[in-house]
């Protein structure tokens, strides 16, 4: 099925949140995580620890700059191809998910800028809505994509 042009643009500002979701099918009433198992317990985007993956190694070889845990976090989100992401309502693969955050991170990050802020920036631009940037894991759950980009962040830039 082809998208319209209104349809690709959503879908390129939705990774705007770089990796998110709006999630909730109408009438859903199914809370939002924010980051965290019922059990206390953060959540990534794939493996964690992550330092066998291909995204750390990348990023050990990289400048190490704000920009560069951008490029990182896009890379978690090219390795985890089981998530669906969720933008303004829009359910989407890992692959509309990683074009639209490299689209929004080309087009919106101003060189110098803090990667967290970015990140608080462009995904929660629909914090308040009824559709939050989202992602959803295959054990169903959905968390809101600002929290569990910051625990990538964080064991990031613990483990490096």
């Amino acid at each position: 099925m082809k998208r319209s042009p209104t349809q690709k643009i959503d879908a390129l500002l939705f990774l705007t949140t770089l990796v998110s979701l709006g999630l909730v099918p109408f009438g859903c009433a199914t809370p939002y995580l924010k980051g965290l198992t019922p059990q206390g317990e953060k959540v990534y985007l794939g493996i964690h620890p992550m330092q066998e993956t291909e995204a750390y190694q990348s990023y050990l070889l990289s400048s190490k700059s704000e920009a560069a845990k951008l490029n990182y976090l896009l890379d978690r989100i090219k390795e985890a191809k089981e998530l669906t992401y969720y933008h303004n309502g829009g359910r989407y693969s890992w692959l509309e998910a990683y074009r639209a955050g490299t689209w929004v991170v080309r087009h919106h990050y101003e060189k110098g800028e803090d990667a967290r802020s970015f990140i608080r920036k462009e995904t929660l631009l629909y914090e308040k809505s009824a559709k939050p940037n989202a992602i959803q894991f295959p054990d169903g759950s959905i968390h809101i994509a600002y929290f569990v980009l910051l625990n990538e962040l964080d064991s990031l830039e613990e483990a490096a």
